[in-house]
């Protein structure tokens, strides 16, 4: 049996599901740790976040550290009787107890509006989920560029270039590179409070990690000043991911950074090449 669609009733199907094909499409997908299902987003607001859980296994959000439910924060779910839940400061916890629990979360915090999808599926589930904050990178990125250098400990030396500039004397320039040079910076130092990569080419730029004398690996804060990549720390060792392509970054004068009472001394203009 054959069936007739009007012109009209056909074009009306093919553009909803072309709608909803965009629609699945344009979810917002996060990027990944060493496990992907340890999962970042870059919080935006108006964005509704994906999370997938699974019967007998919970799922954990990460907010901002300072970012709670206190006083006036608020935290509701379209289908509360389908999951456990429990909140501690900028921890959410929880994970699926009913059948077809799919359902949305609204979170309205002391500093952000959240908008979760939570999903239940057999694989490629979330275990922890972690933002990253263009607006707090901002702000710290504001806070390093308002800073002038200390004057009583200022150096007079010569760029890669052989300019003449003048840098902290404290900075560090004991750095060594192992695995895959590629995605390494062409320049690594520290000013005792923050590490600096700058990089020589337009290729795209690799995650940063802290690796813990567990082994294990910890995401690092940083934002980018002109071709330089600012990591919000001094660590012994930080290792890079771009890919499947992984190096380290050994730091041979490292010392536990002491605490910045009047903000960092380096002003991001200073050059100069990795050991």
């Amino acid at each position: 049996m054959k069936f007739y669609l009007p012109p009209r009733f056909g074009l009306s199907i093919l553009l909803s599901s072309l709608f909803l094909s965009s629609l699945a499409q344009a979810q917002l997908q996060p990027s990944f740790g060493k496990d992907q299902r340890v999962q970042y987003f870059s919080y935006a607001e108006g964005e509704v976040y994906p999370i997938y859980s699974k019967i007998g296994y919970s799922s954990l959000i990460q907010l901002e550290k300072g970012e709670n439910l206190k006083d006036e924060g608020v935290l509701g779910m379209g289908f509360a009787k389908g999951w456990s839940l429990g909140v501690k400061e900028n921890n959410i916890v929880f994970k699926p107890i009913g059948e077809s629990p799919d359902t949305n979360m609204l979170i309205v915090t002391n500093k952000r509006t959240y908008a979760f999808d939570l999903k239940v599926r057999n694989d490629n589930i979330t275990y922890i989920a972690k933002f990253k904050y263009p607006d707090t990178e901002q702000k710290q990125k504001d806070q390093i560029a308002d800073k002038k250098p200390s004057q009583l400990f200022i150096r007079e030396v010569k760029d890669e270039k052989g300019e003449k500039v003048f840098i902290d004397n404290r900075i560090n320039l004991a750095y060594f590179k192992k695995g895959n040079l590629e995605i390494t910076p062409t320049y690594v130092w520290d000013d005792g409070l923050f590490t600096y990569l700058k990089y020589e080419n337009a290729n795209d730029l690799p995650t940063v990690y802290k690796l813990m004398p567990d082994g294990s690996e910890v995401l690092t804060n940083s934002h980018t000043m002109d071709d330089v990549l600012v990591i919000h720390e001094v660590a012994k060792t930080l290792r890079l991911r771009l890919g499947k392509s992984v190096a380290d970054i050994y730091n041979g004068n490292f010392k536990q950074s002491p605490f910045n009472k009047n903000g960092t001394s380096k002003d991001g203009t200073f050059r100069t090449e990795s050991n």
